[in-house]
């Protein structure tokens, strides 16, 4: 121990000798250990962490549903009817306690105070499922998820403390959520998010939820609305497979049962665990595969900082060669001399790491408001379990970035050593500090290549074609459900929301709509008639009501045929447009305008006793759900003037920019009424970005460690040939006084930066290829060997090189050859 401290003392005073040093290293370590102790904070939160207050979470399982989509195959997703819930917590085996929840936004309060609230339906088996108890007060029970039951609500422990302040007075207390008054009963422990990674603000019993109006009681009893999640914990000693294949087996029969049999059963059921995915949150998905990659970039950030911190250590130790021989020479053992340099890496990079958790900190937070908002699990940058991984980083750091150049700083040649004028170095020695800047351009390359399939993605993203016009589309929503006069208050609210905000001078056009890309779809069994069956499989195609203005307000332009008009709406005509893929699916290689097609209006329905809608026209094939989705087949329907949908929305088209007129259409629909609840508006590209933001986080945080990388890259390789320089400023001087001129020795320094960096790139691009793999799946339509990208990146990263080696070239152009000659 008393030699330890001497170490620690005596390395102390050294980096105190040489601050610039000291600050450089420190520097480096910092970037590279806080930019993984950041990713491993977000990683550990999107895949290994389980969601807070939920007992033997490894037992709980998501319920996710792989269907045959017509047209389309194969598509996996969590959404359910409640029937299908039903089937699974009725007629299975292998779960100990089943469970469903739903979210959907409300409204809180009224009038001028009226905010929007998140709010997460659940069944009463929900919380008991997960071992929750209540912070205060109490969780609901069994009869309050009854249709038509008590109104009570669970307040979110943050709402409450926002709110309420905390008080306990809240319990008992009357909250008015889409213009029903709720009863509060308790308040979710702190932290709790139930299954997902986002908080919800207030907790309702989901079947009283759809008797009070926040949904439609047809939701309960329809198989033809997919809004709800399941979950489940598997009873001990049950094999996953052998429980998935029950859930299967229980859902294939409960919508064969209710289909008869046209509904082909080629469904499965599958477990997913809800440890960290954070299931429930659009786009998570692929926010994980996202993470995780950038997980690798930090490691290899810190890589290169390793390198980089290693190449000043070796340039300090051959330096200090000639203190080195001297306490070789007095006596010091090479064990304890070992030991004392690694103290110096040690120490360099605790003070780095103790830097790199602030950076940590600042970097948690900026992911967590700018790339991935929303998820409650990052509300805490840092806790004990990155503490601990910075630790541990730290202290491997330490010893990576300092053994190898105390080993080979601790073996000089003696007699050499102690006779050393001004050159110290020797070639074997450049070679290593050249190796160590190769990787670095090397490691470099695989970052810059990686952002520049990000960005490329990005931009792809961006242009990609939806079939509408996103980018000038506003979606506007007033939530009216459970007001008192029913479906006919609402038809006349949008009526009139629809004629103020077309009125307004920065508003194109609106259209009315039951559903919205991205957000909520409707699916309705078709007939044709003189066909005993259709191409179809699980899912019917998607049924969107709208009103005559649709297709211009949203730009889907019809191949074939034409729109509704406003007659054909008012006096509830049967015509009906479908898409380019349904259109492919049912009459391949015909024109199907002026047939007849059926829509199924109830569960006893029978093609016989449907009336006939005549296609009118072909639309284009839209984006509904998926960016990456094949072309899904739907079709639309004029939206009568008494239309039985409550739940409704606007698209509005602006003329400009539609984020300067948010505030302006919210004005006017709170204009129609003086305690009308809060008016959502917002631009539709909203809906999309939480399936954009993979890629923008992936373009963001690649180019970011990518230009860390590439600093430090620059930094070593300048570093590395101004001390090749000094070294060599005797050689140099005997050129000089030989003939070379300035230029001679300029492309001599030069040009060994370049052979570095051109061996770092060759050496960098076979990693990038290998890595491209990995990431493959998540670029949008650009080849993982993209050459435009590779060839672009190796340029840069030579003419970068090439500009670092500049400024120690023309230092060594300017060697004066008598001092040179005289300084041996």
């Amino acid at each position: 121990m008393d030699s330890l401290l001497a170490d620690i003392r005596y390395a102390l005073r050294a980096l105190r000798r040489t601050p610039a040093f000291a600050a450089a290293a420190i520097a480096c370590l910092a970037i590279g250990i806080g930019a993984n102790a950041t990713m491993f904070g977000v990683v550990d939160a999107l895949l290994f962490r389980p969601p807070a207050h939920v007992i033997d979470a490894r037992s709980v399982y998501n319920f996710k549903t792989t269907r045959v989509l017509p047209g389309v195959g194969q598509n996996t997703q969590l959404e359910m009817t409640y029937p299908d819930y039903l089937d699974l917590r009725d007629h299975t085996s292998s779960f100990a306690a089943t469970a469903a929840y739903a979210d959907q936004e409300l409204t809180f309060g009224r009038g001028a105070d009226a905010q929007q609230v998140r709010a997460h339906m659940v069944t009463a088996s929900f919380f008991p499922l997960l071992g929750v108890h209540a912070a205060t007060g109490r969780l609901f029970t069994a009869d309050e998820d009854k249709v038509g039951n008590a109104q009570v609500a669970v307040l979110d422990y943050g709402f409450w403390q926002r709110r309420f302040g905390g008080e306990r007075t809240a319990i008992g207390s009357q909250i008015r959520l889409a213009n029903e008054m709720y009863t509060v009963i308790g308040v979710a422990p702190k932290g709790f998010t139930g299954v997902g990674l986002s908080s919800s603000d207030v907790w309702l019993p989901l079947s009283a939820a759809a008797s009070n109006n926040i949904m439609s009681p047809e939701w309960l009893t329809s198989r033809g609305f997919f809004f709800l999640k399941s979950i489940a914990r598997v009873k001990p000693g049950v094999a996953l497979a052998q429980a998935a294949g029950d859930a299967t087996r229980a859902h294939r029969a409960g919508r064969l049962q209710a289909a008869g049999p046209r509904e082909d059963p080629k469904s499965n059921v599958s477990l997913g665990s809800i440890i960290g995915v954070g299931a429930d949150e659009e786009g998570s998905s692929a926010d994980l595969k996202v993470s995780i990659s950038l997980a690798a970039v930090a490691a290899v950030v810190l890589l290169i900082a390793c390198a980089n911190v290693a190449n000043l250590l070796l340039t300090r130790a051959l330096r200090r060669q000639r203190e080195i021989a001297i306490r070789l020479a007095l006596g010091v053992s090479r064990t304890r001399l070992v030991r004392q340099l690694v103290t110096e890496s040690v120490i360099l990079a605790v003070t780095g790491g103790v830097t790199g958790l602030l950076v940590a900190h600042w970097g948690g937070g900026v992911i967590r408001r700018f790339l991935l908002p929303g998820i409650s699990a990052l509300d805490t940058p840092l806790d004990t379990r990155v503490l601990l991984f910075t630790l541990a980083a730290t202290l491997i750091t330490g010893l990576l970035c300092g053994l190898a150049p105390a080993l080979q700083g601790s073996r000089p040649d003696l007699t050499s050593s102690l006779k050393a004028g001004a050159r110290e170095g020797t070639f074997a020695r450049s070679r290593l500090r050249s190796a160590l800047i190769a990787g670095q351009v090397a490691l470099t390359l695989v970052l810059l290549v990686g952002a520049g399939l990000f960005v490329r993605s990005l931009q792809n993203v961006r242009g990609a074609d939806l079939g509408f016009d996103v980018d000038k589309l506003l979606l506007a929503s007033v939530d009216l459900s459970g007001g008192g006069g029913g479906k006919s208050q609402i038809n006349e609210f949008y009526r009139r929301a629809q004629e103020r905000i077309a009125a307004l001078p920065g508003v194109a056009s609106v259209s009315q709509v039951v559903t919205v890309p991205f957000q909520s779809m409707i699916a309705v069994q078709l007939y044709i008639p003189g066909r005993d069956s259709l191409p179809r499989s699980l899912g019917n195609p998607l049924m969107n009501p709208v009103t005559s203005e649709y297709f211009q307000t949203t730009g889907t332009r019809l191949v074939r045929g034409r729109a509704f008009t406003a007659a054909e709406r008012a006096t509830s005509a049967y015509v009906v447009v479908i898409n380019e893929a349904l259109a492919k699916l049912y009459w391949p290689g015909q024109n199907p305008v002026g047939t007849c097609l059926k829509i199924g209006q109830g569960r006893n329905s029978t093609a016989a006793s449907l009336p006939c809608s005549e296609i009118i026209g072909i639309a284009r094939n839209t984006t509904s759900q998926e960016l990456r989705e094949k072309p899904v087949p739907q079709y639309y329907v004029p939206m009568p003037t008494d239309a039985k949908w409550g739940l409704r929305a606007l698209f509005v088209r602006a003329k400009g920019d539609p984020a300067l007129q948010v505030a302006v259409i919210r004005k006017s629909l709170q204009e129609l009424g003086s305690d009308l609840p809060f008016a959502n508006v917002r631009p539709l590209a909203e809906l999309l970005d939480p399936q954009v933001r993979p890629w923008r986080l992936g373009a963001m945080m690649f180019g970011i460690f990518g230009s860390v990388a590439l600093v430090l890259a620059i930094v070593g390789l300048y570093g590395v040939l101004a001390y090749t320089v000094a070294q060599r400023t005797q050689e140099i001087g005997v050129r000089i006084a030989l003939g070379a001129q300035g230029d001679d020795v300029v492309r001599l320094v030069v040009g060994e930066g370049i052979r570095v960096a051109v061996i770092g790139v060759a050496v960098g691009a076979v990693a990038a290829l290998a890595a491209g793999r990995a990431i493959r799946s998540l670029l949008f339509d650009v080849s993982a060997t993209d050459p435009v990208v590779f060839s672009l990146t190796a340029i840069a990263l030579v003419c970068v090189a090439a500009g670092a080696s500049y400024l120690p070239a023309r230092r060594a152009a300017r060697v004066d050859p008598a001092v040179a000659l005289r300084s041996e």
